[in-house]
């Protein structure tokens, strides 16, 4: 699969005055000039710019490359040579084929063995992410980390707000267990809580994560993707 031409490169003005040699920046391999060597690598980076499944969150397009402003300056204490940068993915005509193509390129990924980090976007993206493992067979736990438990009923298409109810009823379907943190009750209707327990799922309040945080981490380390 000829990955580079659903990506742009990265914005040189991004980048252009890191110098520092212990700089993340410099340890990594960056789409710049070049397409990276991304058969080689461990885990890949992948921008996100499709903000049209929550138009109430402006500005998540630009939320990649403000990722990359800080995380290029990071100090990296051993080598990352096995970390590539693919730029941001280009999105689709219509937000389906965005998740299509997300789809496609976790796919391709994970088939290689890689690790995908997705930066930017919206949170009804990780649906496309999800989808990749229906090729793979594999059943996947998931980890949330949101105010709200989006689960609205309401399935006409794709939005921040109805993701995990759309994972919930995919077919056919891999979903192991599903995770929620931070949830705060006031912001939820009583039934999408009463649907997590139902299910036997985690969701842990946002005052149950800062009682003890050290709880947490086991369940975050049985998920397949956050």
């Amino acid at each position: 699969m000829e990955l580079k031409i659903f990506f742009d490169s990265v914005d040189e003005q991004l980048y252009e005055n890191i110098l520092d040699e212990s700089s993340f920046f410099r340890q990594i391999s960056v789409y710049g000039e070049k397409f990276p060597d991304w058969q080689r690598a461990k885990i890949a980076i992948v921008g996100l710019c499709e903000e049209r499944g929550n138009r109430e969150n402006k500005g998540a397009a630009d939320a990649a490359d403000a990722v990359r402003q800080v995380l290029y300056r990071l100090k990296s204490y051993s080598s990352y040579s096995k970390i590539v940068d693919l730029g941001n993915l280009r999105n689709g005509i219509t937000h389906e084929e965005t998740l299509f193509r997300i789809r496609e390129i976790t796919e391709a990924l994970m088939e290689k063995g890689l690790f995908v980090v997705f930066i930017g976007g919206t949170n009804d993206l990780a649906l496309g992410q999800y989808l990749a493992y229906e090729k793979l067979g594999k059943m996947v736990s998931i980890a949330a980390v949101d105010a709200l438990l989006d689960l609205n009923p309401n399935l006409d298409e794709v939005t921040a707000r109805n993701y995990l109810n759309r994972i919930l009823t995919q077919e056919p379907n891999y979903l192991f267990h599903v995770c929620h943190f931070a949830t705060q009750s006031f912001l939820n209707d009583i039934s999408l809580q009463e649907v997590m327990e139902k299910l036997s799922f985690e969701n842990v309040r946002l005052g149950q994560m800062r009682d003890d945080f050290t709880k947490n981490e086991p369940l975050l380390r049985m998920a397949d993707m956050l």
